[in-house]
């Protein structure tokens, strides 16, 4: 490389990193983005840190913003965004700018994965591009300031490793990359479970795409292995959430506004540049944008044309090179582009009303609940082939078209940069006390999800119905003096005038225990709350409410630790072998 192409190619990388700043300009403005979700993470959040400030780990169940709604969430749901909200928080930022920094480094996380990604195949300027298309992707945008799919928008930042992790593996056969492709199995599946289910056939395919070049049984066994690993350090969010989902009204995930019947895309949905904040609904009339990206769907037919000319055109053939040379493009190149192609065709397959047997017959699927959420596989692929137009352009023609399509890019989604709105700090705090009536509660959507709440508990108490704190049992007969209460444990001194049957606003969820003077006793739940009733004999008692591990929780958390120390050996077991590395110059 001379002088002045070391110095095109220095400007080119420096111009288009600047264009990466723009993904912190919806965090700029004070107070707090407002999505879909917000008002619920905002909660979860809260809860969240407390439970884990109170020492309950890992975190399963927590309280609500108002007495007698706690429920066994992450006991279901994933926790992954929640923990890592933490490593801010605990630094002492307040929240609102916890939560921004921690959405930031996600958002340029998830970018940097791709880029390192690409560059290992094809070298920086194609990474680079491919990154930004990744980050700055209609959907990606859609889910975080439109959607606020926090859980989501996490598993996508991990996503990319996995890919990254598994190339790394072949090219130096380190164990280091073993133990970092199990990470990213588990952080993704842990942020998000749809998403490692979505992602499951592309890095299948990946891996093959690998072993058909190398053809190496104890490869194919390592990256087995590692993946194996990967899900086995989320044990102790996957098994109690698919062995306790009996548990829980799980029937709310499959009806309703959550039956993916409902959330099929139109064809045309897939190339009209619409932006909108409303709803997904049935039928083609959605309020937000299920777009692919004009700029990803003309960068992906390019593709089409160019593997076309170089594999069935002018195949054996050397046309003269200019401004382009597709002959760069080597068979090993043409299957990698084959597989993105088929697994965008396949997305878009997926996301179509006549995939619907498919979504009927596999097990697992219904879960996914929006059939759009196929457009992160999509995005991702759309942006991996964005990056192979880089590679047939000669001389300075390269950095032409990587600087044209970095522009044409921002000028096609930058002005979808733009929550729905913010609100103060004042006005989450509101929120978070629970000074909100019923009806308020209700407009907003401030009930707890109920596909979430104990399967005992068949209704939630209102406004007239529930304590106004924690701290009272419902009789007569009974009074606290005092009581000590965490998500996780609830302790109370009881002065009884008589023997009573006392009301504990806590919802029954399998591995709640009753001790009275530090002796276990039966509680009762049949009532329509699912609320614990305690029969307390005359006179002063220490009750205690403790939520235990049930024998699922214990083996899965213990195999969590377990896989982590199996991960952990890859890196000291591990033999380093030379691998050949494509285009990493370029």
């Amino acid at each position: 490389m001379d002088k002045r192409d070391s110095f095109f190619k220095k400007a080119a990388v420096g111009a288009s990193l600047i264009l990466f700043l723009q993904l912190i300009g919806p965090f700029e403005k004070p107070g707090i983005f407002w999505g879909h979700d917000s008002h619920l993470h905002l909660i979860n959040l809260k809860q969240f840190e407390q439970a884990i400030r109170e020492g309950q780990f890992p975190v399963r169940v927590i309280d609500w913003i108002v007495p007698g709604y706690n429920q066994p969430l992450f006991n279901f749901y994933q926790p992954g965004f929640f923990y890592i909200y933490l490593a801010p928080k605990f630094l002492g930022l307040p929240m609102e700018i916890a939560l921004k920094v921690t959405l930031i480094s996600l958002w340029f996380t998830s970018a940097a994965l791709m880029f390192l990604f690409i560059r290992s195949h094809f070298g920086t300027l194609p990474a680079i591009l491919a990154a930004y298309f990744w980050a700055i992707a209609p959907y990606h945008i859609l889910d975080i300031l439109v959607r606020a799919a926090l859980p989501e928008f996490t598993a996508l930042a991990f996503a990319p490793g996995i890919f990254w992790s598994i190339k790394k593996y072949f090219d130096a056969r380190g164990g280091f990359w073993l133990t970092l492709l199990a990470f990213f199995i588990a952080a993704t599946t842990v942020s998000h479970l749809p998403t490692i289910i979505i992602f499951s056939p592309l890095i299948l395919f990946y891996i093959i795409h690998h072993l058909f070049r190398e053809k190496s049984k104890k490869a194919a066994k390592h990256i087995g292995l590692a993946v194996f690993v990967g899900f086995g350090l989320a044990s102790f969010f996957l098994i109690p959430a698919a062995f306790e989902q009996n548990f829980i009204n799980t029937n709310y995930l499959r009806s309703g506004h959550f039956d993916f019947r409902n959330h099929f895309v139109c064809i045309d949905q897939l190339f009209k540049p619409f932006w909108g904040s409303g709803a997904s609904v049935a039928g083609c009339n959605d309020g937000m944008s299920f777009q692919l990206g004009i700029v990803h769907w003309l960068t992906t037919a390019m593709l089409v044309a160019i593997l076309i000319l170089r594999f069935l055109v002018f195949k054996g053939k050397k046309p003269k090179a200019q401004i382009v040379n597709i002959n760069i493009l080597s068979e090993n190149d043409g299957r990698l582009f084959l597989i993105a192609l088929g697994g965008i065709a396949l997305s878009i397959f997926m996301m179509l009303a006549v995939s619907q047997p498919i979504w009927e017959t596999l097990p697992g699927l219904p879960y996914i609940l929006y059939a759009w959420r196929f457009l992160a596989p999509a995005t991702f692929l759309s942006s991996l082939a964005a990056s192979g137009l880089i590679l047939i352009f000669a001389g300075y023609w390269r950095y032409f078209a990587f600087v044209t399509l970095m522009l044409a890019a921002t000028i096609a989604y930058n002005g979808y940069l733009k929550p729905l709105s913010y609100v103060s700090r004042e006005q989450a705090n509101i929120i978070f006390t629970g000074s909100l009536s019923d009806r308020e509660m209700e407009s907003y959507g401030f009930f707890p999800e109920a596909a979430f709440m104990p399967k005992w508990t068949r209704a939630l108490p209102a406004e007239n119905d529930r304590p106004i704190n924690e701290i009272k049992i419902e009789t007569d007969s009974a009074e606290i003096n005092s009581a000590t209460l965490k998500a996780h444990l609830k302790e109370y001194v009881v002065q009884v005038k008589k023997p009573t049957m006392a009301r504990f606003y806590t919802h029954y969820f399998p591995g709640w225990k009753v001790f009275i003077d530090g002796r276990e006793v039966r509680a009762n739940y049949d009532n329509v709350y699912g609320y614990m009733d305690v029969a307390i004999p005359t006179g002063s008692h220490q009750v205690k409410l403790s939520f235990e591990n049930t024998p699922i929780r214990t083996f899965a958390n213990l195999l969590t630790i377990i896989f982590a120390a199996v991960a952990l050996s890859f890196i000291l077991s591990g033999r380093h072998i030379n691998g050949n590395h494509l285009r990493g110059g370029l």
